[in-house]
């Protein structure tokens, strides 16, 4: 009988196929076949799921590409017919039956009197997966600030850049929160890897601003219980003393 139920998922930025095999003896293993737009690759294992993300994003053109995944169950020389699962792709240009998308980076929003900055770590950087990729240097990833309901930026970060930033121009009223959302860009600008959109995201240093202030204020109400302690205890330890009456000399 053939494995059923083979499922792909793809969860930022890992990718994993399983299934179920209601029949399976000690000696059966099952043989992975990932086929797409941009090579294939074998993979026998005795477990009933198998990691794919290292033929994913071995390049921009697999991760950009588009693929499926058959599984065969072995055992005894034998094997079964093939199960197959959806179709899926990273490139959202892609028709697929799975449209994997990538999540933000940790995103910083800070506010100062000269202004607000947003920034991030380029993903390119940031993924370990995107990092090592086989990609040209004009690869991009593009990203735009959303706030009060008006975008700004449509900002590139290059493949060499550590970190991605945008100073962000608030309107008088509007609230200083921001959303993000973003794509990388292949290097001939026809094919994208789409991230999911951020949540609201506020400034950072408010934040920071409120807790040292409560820290402060603790502080201090802390160190005036401790000088009024001190000071009670020295009055009332002069005034037992001066008002303890002197003992009668031994007579002799």
């Amino acid at each position: 009988l053939p494995p059923t139920n083979v499922t792909v998922s793809c969860q930022n930025p890992k990718v994993t196929v399983s299934w179920e095999y209601s029949t399976q003896q000690p000696q059966t293993s099952f043989r992975v076949h990932i086929q797409g737009s941009e090579g294939n690759d074998v993979i026998e294992t005795t477990d009933h799921q198998c990691d794919l993300s290292h033929f994913i994003w071995e390049s921009e053109q697999r991760y950009l590409g588009f693929h499926y995944v058959n599984v065969t169950a072995l055992r005894g020389g034998r094997q079964s017919a093939a199960a197959l699962s959806k179709s899926f792709s990273f490139n959202d240009l892609q028709t697929a039956d799975i449209k994997c998308k990538l999540n933000f980076p940790p995103v910083n929003l800070n506010v100062e009197d000269s202004g607000a900055t947003v920034s991030f770590r380029n993903p390119f950087h940031h993924y370990s997966e995107l990092k090592q990729a086989t990609k040209p240097d004009d690869a991009t990833f593009k990203f735009t600030v959303t706030s009060g309901g008006k975008d700004y930026g449509g900002e590139d970060c290059t493949v060499n850049q550590l970190n991605c930033k945008y100073d962000v121009p608030f309107p008088e009223g509007v609230a200083e929160c921001v959303t993000l959302t973003g794509s990388v860009l292949a290097g001939n600008k026809v094919g994208e890897v789409l991230f999911n959109k951020t949540d609201s995201i506020c400034p950072s240093n408010a934040i920071g601003a409120h807790v040292i202030t409560l820290i402060i204020l603790l502080s201090a109400i802390v160190f005036v219980i401790i000088v009024v302690t001190i000071i009670i205890y020295n009055t009332r330890a002069w005034t037992w003393t001066k008002n303890t009456p002197s003992l009668p000399k031994t007579l002799v």
